[in-house]
């Protein structure tokens, strides 16, 4: 089931990571995209990339969807009034507080969610988000390999690299 971490009192939230619920970070940036569209486009769509995500493991566990980062590096689009571009350092050191403070709360499964399919995972990211990708296709080969089911996040996040178009290996 999908909860929403921002409607939830702190004791329903310890409840949820001691559960084993998978803290899900949608992030996205506030930037222009056009004179038709809102600033906040990358970030709505992550949101709803969790919820669908959310809907997809219904029933395997719970996931609890953390409001947005949304601000990072975005220099290409600085030019346009609205946008707001953060250093590689500001950006990696705010989605890596973001991270521990979960971490800190008890939640041992996280995932940022990016809707950024040319940069996946976002380069202020880049290596702890492939270190998260790379785990989920290890964890998904060993238990194909032992004749075990996989659970339906680490199957989505496995295939979510080849589903972007990135080729990461012989299949």
């Amino acid at each position: 089931m999908m909860h929403l971490a921002a409607h939830l009192p702190w004791p329903r939230v310890k409840a949820l990571a001691d559960g084993g619920a998978v803290a899900l970070v949608p992030i996205g940036s506030t930037e222009a995209h056009g004179p038709h569209l809102p600033l906040n486009v990358d970030v709505v769509i992550a949101e709803e990339v969790c919820r669908r995500a959310s809907a997809l493991v219904a029933g395997a566990f719970d996931t609890l969807v953390f409001p947005a980062v949304a601000y990072s590096l975005t220099d290409f689009a600085a030019p346009f009034a609205g946008t707001v571009s953060l250093s590689a350092d500001a950006a990696r050191a705010l989605l890596t507080g973001v991270l521990e403070g979960l971490a800190r709360s008890g939640f041992t499964r996280l995932a940022v969610v990016n809707k950024e399919p040319k940069r996946f995972p976002p380069e202020p990211i880049r290596s702890p988000g492939m270190m998260v990708a790379n785990a989920a296709i290890r964890r998904k080969d060993d238990l194909e390999d032992a004749a075990r089911r996989v659970d339906p996040l680490t199957g989505f996040v496995a295939r979510l690299p080849r589903r972007l178009g990135f080729k990461l290996g012989p299949r």
